[in-house]
């Protein structure tokens, strides 16, 4: 049996389900437990499984129960009762993602098809109380693990160029992020970019080789998880953020892909914060921004255009790019610091982008609104606002879309980049690649 549903003998009774001419369910408490059945209070980024105990008085045919939160229903498979002389049973079932710093209902349902075609139907319901545990901190990382990545690429040409520029970007040990090691790409030089001085490896030659050029980074990290305590996030003030904008100027500024000071970038802000923009506080602003992101937007594996708030906007729709675009434009035209974050997850090529905005004696608090748009999609529930369970299973390439270095410039650098001169340059081929996984070095 899976080891999601467990369906158990809780006590006896002397009744013999067998001389009863009806079917009939009845819940008697349903808990939050662990995998197991045993009531446990989970912390939030973990996750929670719903027992309920029932009673079933003359069942013999087999049925199904759901358990509906607001963000996912999870029903059982067709569950057959044991025939004995016992009557009480119960069910364990799950998981259900605790990516939500505040409490949700999941309603318990047995036989929500009717089934068993039982006449009295109104005890075959319950509800119960899921409320995820904070951490003391209001931004907490947890769970560390160390991750082994690589970033490669190959780039041949048909007819050779004059000049080649190769850019590699380098990880970089801030946040969830610490980096212990990058090695490979002889002969690159390390340049600091513009305008958010990040780092980033460059080869610079006129002799580029007849197999083309190749290369790959192998960086070894420790990533880690992150959950939040909103209640002391929401004690940061305006006044707070007002103190650090100078050193969160680049994070305010627009850029090519991060539209923050366009006039629908704007109207969206005032739709979605009213008149007095700093009635909430910058975690509530940004919470807003962001279920208005979802609300707005639907997750689409092929985007068409440029990865902008902009044409995300008005597309609505787009791939993690996209969506973490808009996002950082609207806190940013509200005043709220805040970035994307380039890089991949575990596994071979699963490039992916979410986003960071940033509160004083806090951090860089990160959000997936990629992850939440398939949860849900209407924007009702902040999923993965500030909870993300996976976050020690991703590496970052860098934060912020626009890079500048060596007088020349990209709107985004995620993955190995090529400039090339001469005017009868003809490319063959260019392909990158990513990889990560858990680091088996002792």
């Amino acid at each position: 049996m899976d080891k999601f549903t467990r369906v158990g003998i809780l006590c006896g009774l002397t009744f013999a389900s067998s001389l009863c001419h009806s079917q009939n369910l009845q819940v008697l408490e349903a808990y939050v437990s662990d995998a197991d059945g045993a009531a446990t209070s989970p912390n939030l980024g973990d996750e929670a499984y719903v027992t309920v105990r029932f009673r079933a008085t003359g069942v013999s045919r087999a049925f199904r129960t759901s358990f509906s939160a607001p963000f996912s229903r999870l029903t059982t498979q067709a569950i057959s009762l044991p025939t004995r002389q016992d009557n009480l049973h119960s069910l364990t079932w799950g998981p259900f993602p605790l990516v939500m710093d505040r409490s949700f209902d999941v309603r318990v349902d047995l036989d929500p098809e009717n089934l068993l075609r039982e006449r009295d139907r109104s005890d075959n319901s319950t509800s119960v109380t899921v409320t995820p545990q904070a951490p003391a901190t209001g931004l907490e990382y947890h769970t560390p693990r160390r991750l082994q990545a690589e970033l490669s690429f190959h780039a041949t040409f048909l007819a050779r160029p004059q000049r080649l520029v190769v850019w590699v970007p380098q990880a970089i040990s801030e946040g969830f992020q610490q980096v212990h090691s990058q090695t490979g790409l002889e002969g690159y030089r390390r340049y600091l970019t513009s305008p958010h001085l990040q780092s980033l490896l460059a080869l610079d030659t006129t002799n580029v080789p007849a197999g083309g050029v190749y290369g790959t980074l192998r960086a070894r990290t420790t990533a880690s998880a992150a959950r939040i305590n909103a209640s002391l996030l929401r004690s940061v003030t305006w006044a707070d953020l007002d103190r650090t904008a100078r050193a969160s100027g680049a994070w305010l500024a627009p850029e090519r892909y991060i539209e923050s000071n366009h006039r629908d970038i704007a109207a969206v802000v005032r739709q979605a914060l009213g008149t007095n923009r700093r009635a909430q506080s910058p975690f509530a602003t940004a919470e807003r921004l962001y279920l208005e992101v979802l609300r707005r937007t639907r997750y689409t594996a092929t985007p068409t255009g440029g990865p902008s708030a902009l044409n995300t906007l008005r597309r609505g729709e787009g791939d993690c790019g996209y969506l973490a675009s808009l996002f950082v434009a609207l806190c940013r035209n509200a005043g709220i610091p805040a970035r994307t974050v380039n890089g991949f997850v575990t596994g071979l090529n699963r490039w992916h982008v979410w986003a960071e905005f940033h509160l004083p004696g806090h951090g860089w608090i990160p959000v997936d609104p990629a992850y939440a748009e398939a949860y849900t999609a209407d924007g009702s529930q902040p999923l993965f606002f500030g909870v993300i369970p996976d976050l020690n299973e991703r590496f970052a390439t860098g934060f912020g879309f626009d890079r500048s270095a060596m007088r020349l410039n990209l709107p985004m650098l995620q993955s190995p980049a090529l400039f090339w001169f001469g005017s009868g340059t003809r490319l063959d081929k260019f392909e990158v690649a990513c990889s990560l996984a858990l680091d088996s070095a002792p």
